[in-house]
């Protein structure tokens, strides 16, 4: 029983401690966990400030035509399973992950190609690619806008 318990206290702590000691792999693979919360609210990321940004799907259609999904509550409603999926999601999409061999970049591949653009409404056979993940920063902030680039290349 001890033991049990030591693992989910270490389990628990991990993102906290690879955070803390940077060490990516850890922080990384114990976020993809869910098992282990360190949210990071109120902190920048690639200029982009997670916790009060609102999200939107820009992209053109094969017509040239643009569109634009505000990636609110009942969009992502539509995600199936937990909240810290939909949020993990959102959160690799607006990083620096364009490394197809990396954990982030296989969840960022898997996201645009497999299930997630479907569970949201939309036809990724659709769409003229890239398509552009926007943050929008209400309030003051120095960087209230950001947009990153998704590329569609999936077999």
């Amino acid at each position: 029983m001890k033991i049990r318990a030591f693992f989910l206290l270490v389990l628990g702590l991990s993102q906290i401690i690879g955070t803390l000691f940077r060490w990516p792999a850890l922080t990384q693979l114990s976020m993809a966990t869910a098992a282990s919360p360190a949210p990071q609210i109120f902190c920048r990321s690639n200029g982009v400030e997670s916790f009060a940004c609102h999200y939107f799907l820009d992209w053109k259609d094969l017509g040239g035509s643009p569109h634009t999904l505000a990636l609110g509550p009942s969009i992502l409603a539509r995600i199936p399973g937990p909240l810290a999926r939909r949020s993990m999601y959102l959160r690799i999409m607006t990083g620096d992950w364009n490394k197809p061999d990396s954990m982030t970049g296989s969840v960022k591949h898997y996201a645009l190609c497999g299930p997630l653009l479907g569970e949201m409404g939309i036809d990724r056979n659709a769409i003229l690619w890239p398509a552009y993940l926007r943050t929008v920063t209400p309030g003051v902030s120095l960087f209230s806008e950001a947009s990153f680039p998704l590329e569609g290349g999936c077999p």
